[in-house]
Order: C-alpha cells, then sequence, then structure tokens
C-alpha cells in the first residue's frame, strides 16, 4: 500500500465504530461485529434444543468461548477487553434465549475500542505526515515544474492557433510584418461570421525599426487617416495587444515583429464617453506630459468630444509637446484641420484607402496602410451606397447634394 493510499485508508475508516463501515486496515465496525455473534450464538442455540442430545448447557458454554476468541481476534482486543468481552457473555446466560451480550457491559467495551482505534489513527498519521514531511521539498518543487509546465503548455497551444512570433526587442520605435489583430483572429477561428471573416494581415510601423517596411519613415508620431471602417481602429488594437503581449514575455500575433519595452497610454473615444467627457479626456492627456520617461502613446478618434476646428487645434498642440523619446500613433479624421498646426519634420501622416463599391454596393477597401499619404474618409461613398439603394424622388435628391457639397469640400482639400 502507498503512502497516499494509506492516508486515504484512515481518513475514510474514521474511528471505524458506531454506523460507519470500518474500511480502515484493523479498523472494523463494533456494533455489527457483536450483532452478527449474537445472532450466530442464537441460531446454535436453536440448533442445540432441536437436537435433544443432552449437554445442550455445555455444548453452547464452548460454542459461547470460541465466539469470545473469534471476537477478540477480529477486533483485536486487549486481554482485559477480551475479559471484559466474556464477563458481557456470561452475565446473561442464565436468562436463557434469546442470547444477548450484557449491553453495560458492551457500551464500555465500545468506549475503549474507539479510544483505541482513535489513538491508532493518530499514530499512523502522525507517522504518515512524518514521511510526507521528507517529501516536502521534492513535492513544492515538482508542483512549481507543474505549474511551470502548464503555462507553457499554453502559451505553446496559444502560439500555434494564433500562429504567434517571439518579437525582437528594440529601443528606438516598434513594427509589424504582417500583424493580425488577435480578436479577429479569435473570431475567424471560431468560425465567426461577419466583415472578417478573411482576415487581412496588415504591416506598420513607427520609429525607428529594422524592418524595411517600404514606405515607411522613422519619425517618431504617425497619423493614420482613411475610409471609414478600413481597419485603423483594428490596426491600433493590434498594435497596442502586441506591446501587451512583448510586456509580459509572450509572443505577439505577427510574421516578423520589433518592440520596444515601452508603458503603454492608450486613448479611445469609447473609453472616455462620461459626463464630462471633454474635460475627462483632456486630464486622462495631461498624463502623458507629467510622467518623465520614454513611453508609446496610442489615440483613436477623440474628436468627437468637441467641435472640429477646436480638436483639431487641441490635438496638434498634443502632438507638437510630445517629448523626443515619445512614439505615438494617432487616428484621426480631423488631418486638414491638423495639418496647418504641426510640425511635419516629426509627424508622418499614413491613410488606409478605399477603392470604390463592389456589385453589391460594398465599400472596396485596401487595408493596407500607405505611408506620407493622406487618406480619405470616402463619407461619399457611403452615400452612393445608399443613394442606389432608394427609388423616393425627394430622398435621392438629399444624397445627390450631400454628394456635390462632400465633392466641393474635397476640391478645396487638393
Amino acid at each position: 500500500m502507498t503512502l497516499i493510499d494509506e492516508i486515504a485508508a484512515v481518513r475514510s475508516a474514521g474511528t471505524g465504530t458506531g454506523t460507519g463501515t470500518g474500511t480502515g486496515i484493523g479498523e472494523t465496525n463494533f456494533d455489527e461485529v457483536i450483532y452478527r455473534w449474537e445472532a450466530s450464538l442464537n441460531k446454535e442455540a436453536n440448533r442445540i434444543m432441536r437436537s435433544r442430545s443432552g449437554g445442550g448447557a455445555e455444548e453452547f458454554k464452548a460454542y459461547l468461548d470460541e465466539v469470545v476468541m473469534n471476537v477478540t481476534d477480529e477486533l483485536m482486543l486487549t486481554s482485559e477487553d477480551k475479559e471484559l468481552l466474556r464477563e458481557s457473555a456470561y452475565e446473561n446466560l442464565e436468562r436463557g434465549p434469546p442470547f444477548e451480550f450484557s449491553r453495560a457491559k458492551t457500551e464500555l467495551l465500545r468506549e475503549r475500542y474507539e479510544r483505541k482505534m482513535r489513538e491508532r489513527e493518530y499514530y499512523r498519521l502522525r507517522d504518515c505526515a512524518k514521511q510526507l514531511e521528507q517529501k516536502r521539498e521534492a513535492v513544492s518543487i515538482a508542483i512549481k515544474q507543474l505549474f511551470y509546465f502548464d503555462l507553457m503548455l499554453a502559451v505553446s497551444q496559444f502560439s500555434h492557433d494564433f500562429e504567434l512570433t517571439i518579437p525582437e526587442i528594440i529601443e528606438g520605435g516598434l513594427s509589424v510584418i504582417n500583424g493580425r489583430n488577435i480578436f479577429l483572429a479569435d473570431e475567424e477561428l471560431r468560425g465567426g461570421g461577419g466583415e472578417y471573416t478573411h482576415l487581412v494581415p496588415v504591416s506598420y510601423s513607427v520609429g525607428e525599426t529594422n524592418s524595411g517596411i517600404f514606405g515607411a519613415t522613422s519619425h517618431p508620431v504617425s497619423i493614420l487617416t482613411g475610409a471609414n471602417s478600413g481597419g485603423k481602429t483594428s490596426l491600433m488594437i493590434m498594435l497596442a495587444t502586441s506591446i501587451i503581449l512583448t510586456g509580459l514575455g509572450l509572443p505577439v500575433p505577427a510574421e516578423r515583429a520589433e518592440m520596444a519595452l515601452l508603458p503603454l497610454y492608450l486613448y479611445r473615444r469609447k473609453m472616455v464617453k462620461k459626463t464630462g467627457s471633454f474635460e475627462y479626456s483632456i486630464r486622462a492627456l495631461s498624463r502623458i506630459f507629467m510622467r518623465e520617461g520614454a513611453k508609446l502613446v496610442l489615440i483613436d478618434e477623440l474628436e468627437a468630444l468637441t467641435e472640429p476646428g477646436a480638436m483639431g487645434r487641441i490635438m496638434a498642440s498634443v502632438i507638437n509637446n510630445l517629448l523626443d523619446d515619445t512614439r505615438a500613433v494617432i487616428i484621426t479624421h480631423l488631418i486638414h484641420e491638423l495639418l496647418p498646426h504641426i510640425s511635419l519634420k516629426k509627424v508622418r501622416v499614413d491613410g488606409i484607402e478605399s477603392k470604390g463599391l463592389d456589385a453589391a454596393g460594398n465599400i472596396i477597401v485596401d487595408r493596407e496602410p500607405i505611408f506620407n499619404h493622406i487618406g480619405s474618409s470616402t463619407p461619399e461613398l457611403v452615400i452612393t451606397k445608399l443613394l442606389g439603394r432608394v427609388r423616393k424622388k425627394e430622398l435621392r435628391t438629399v444624397y445627390e447634394e450631400i454628394l456635390t457639397v462632400l465633392e466641393k469640400e474635397r476640391e478645396g482639400w487638393n
């Protein structure tokens, strides 16, 4: 029997008395033994009386002495307890059938038996504890190794399922080659429907890297512009998760990646929409300047917090005052409001372009960013899509006028 089996046997047995089953080694249900042998004695008494062979009393006493010996062996009684059992057996003998051990004496015998079983359990558990103590260090090491193995197995499975890559650690910036939004990748793996049934990987960088992405100059700040639903926010989430995973010592969702170990400041419109959200957002942005040291700042479309002209100047002030060792990616639709107020010496403007509408009227988008290029948000494509689906003359007139206004505005930018 192994050490674990022995401990389990002791704990499951309890004291081995009362109404328990007494499954431990050397432990038996006291009452069950007494009642069983009483039944055997009464059965023997009936047999002797039916035989009418004479000498029945002596024959029964001989069998009774045999039963006392059997009970003594079965319960492993001491000589003192054996004598008490014998007294219990003979006390009611003159009363005649049915035979019954003296209940007062068997109760005393039971108390002694229970105490003996508890002592035996204590000593056995103490011996087990001594043996376990000798194995404490080995068990502790084994548990730590098991947890580490479980962690490594989970990371390995995670990396395999999402095709992750160990990033190269650099200092001047960050880049991803064929990076993927891990949440959209999870949806794709689960067979989810929707727009991202086939995930398109993209490449992007900011700051000084060795990635060699065509057109990606080493400006410390990039402004990402472009088509509605073009994947700008998805790209930012991909960058943020890659930075977080790198900080945790985990692989990232990209074919190749270079990451700087920088504290991350992530600002998204959905995270700051609350009472006084404009004030809250400005106070939140102030943390970028209050805390010293290099950092990575990701800002996603905060322009809806106030009127475009004012927000454009505010964002320009934030960009112009970023410290030289700060790397930033900013998503905005206010590039034309920003451009007159920012220095392009440290800022690169990138764009995601739409290519028109497909046969079903859906917007065709090239999700790969074009570096040093202003991407258009192309609201006219959305209006054109809606225009193709309406028949009511009055509504068509409204859509056509909107298209005319948008075209004139675009001509003004050019």
